[in-house]
């Protein structure tokens, strides 16, 4: 009897020493993995290539540069009214569709490496589903010669944008990648409201402003609605004014009248509004900025809408039922306010958009980005186009 316990002892003893054993493997591996993979972030230095930004900057871990990369709802959600007759918002005193256009539109990318390539993310903003807007899908190319990991889109956390994001492990030095997506955009005029509308429709209290449009109250990257100045400026504008409609009128007219239209002037480009409102011209990017941040100063929520080459305005608005409206205008340009004859695909709306790939870096508009890691610092870094045509 005493035999057997023993032989069970010694076998236990065994089993016990064997996976002492084991796992003592197992953490010298992880521990040699963990240094190999720590080795590989400091021979490869992090790089990313960010539309209409020119200028070096440096990390502390690695070389970091910035190239100018070109000059450049859910997925096909089904709108309640065909093409024809157009879609229609939830209630009464919200803005009209007119006339629909369709546009076959093409985003997409072609790189090069220099030096060898890893760990390399490219998210192309595409057009997605709004109100006035329907996107179909209608073909997805890619040609990458490398180990291609993803091809997905997503939108963001902030429901403002849709992206292409193609994600791959590694690109040999001379090596290309290539990728396009063709959507099918259908997009709808949007003209004012009812005159018999317009009395009432006011400025939300906040507490019927839903959460996600509170990050349209907040100051943006270029547009600082949190200063003094443009609190004051809203003041000094609406007196005396009893509409609310009339006081956002009043505030387009007063940018329109009192910030001249520059677009020839390069140095303007990328002023905030407060510089623009100093300097009292902009492109249309800029005049935008000053009509937003009048506007949150005065506790309305407004939001920059982004087209191929061009910028306008969404303000919000509840009427009598509580039934809140975005409704456009184009601060420059022709004069159009609660409506907006603009027919270009719609690829943004909102100013204030962060990405974990991106270090969370705030951008304004978006564009087409691209970060990753690559041998032989900048003079390593990828050749990048970014392409966005309508077929």
């Amino acid at each position: 009897m005493n035999g057997g316990l023993d032989e069970v002892w010694s076998n236990c003893k065994h089993d016990v020493a064997m996976q002492r054993e084991f796992l003592h493997s197992i953490g010298i591996f992880l521990f040699v993995f963990s240094q190999i993979w720590m080795a590989n972030q400091v021979a490869y230095p992090q790089f990313g290539l960010e539309r209409n930004v020119q200028e070096k900057k440096e990390t502390d871990s690695a070389d970091q540069f910035d190239l100018d990369s070109c000059d450049s709802v859910d997925e096909s959600e089904e709108l309640s009214q065909s093409e024809d007759s157009g879609p229609k918002v939830k209630g009464l005193n919200g803005p009209k569709f007119g006339k629909a256009t369709t546009v076959s539109w093409e985003s997409g990318f072609r790189l090069k490496a220099v030096g060898k390539c890893t760990n390399i993310v490219l998210m192309i903003t595409i057009p997605m589903d709004w109100p006035e807007q329907k996107v179909t899908i209608l073909e997805e190319r890619d040609r990458i010669s490398s180990n291609i990991s993803k091809i997905d889109r997503q939108t963001h956390k902030n429901g403002g944008l849709r992206q292409m994001v193609v994600r791959f492990r590694e690109l040999e030095p001379n090596k290309t990648a290539e990728a396009a997506l063709v959507v099918k955009v259908t997009r709808n005029e949007i003209l004012p409201p009812d005159p018999q509308s317009i009395p009432k429709l006011s400025i939300p209290p906040a507490g019927k402003i839903p959460k996600a449009y509170k990050i349209y109250l907040e100051k943006s990257p270029n547009i600082e609605s949190h200063n003094a100045v443009f609190k004051k400026l809203y003041a000094e504008i609406t007196k005396g004014i009893d509409s609310d409609w009339a006081k956002i009128e009043a505030i387009y007219s007063y940018v329109r009248e009192n910030i001249g239209y520059n677009d020839a002037n390069k140095a303007t480009i990328g002023n905030g509004a407060l510089e623009t409102l100093r300097l009292k011209k902009g492109d249309c990017k800029e005049m935008t900025a000053v009509f937003i941040a009048i506007c949150r100063a005065g506790k309305i929520p407004a939001r920059t809408v982004w087209i191929p080459g061009h910028c306008y305005v969404e303000f919000y608005m509840i009427d009598d039922d509580g039934i809140g409206y975005w409704f456009p205008c184009q601060v420059s340009g022709t004069y159009a306010f609660g409506g907006i004859p603009e027919m270009g695909p719609v690829l943004q709306k909102g100013d204030n958009f962060t990405f974990p790939e991106l270090r969370g870096e705030q951008f304004r508009i978006v564009g087409q980005q691209i970060t990753g890691q690559n041998e032989g610092g900048s003079s390593g870094a990828p050749k990048c186009e970014f392409f966005e045509n309508q077929l």
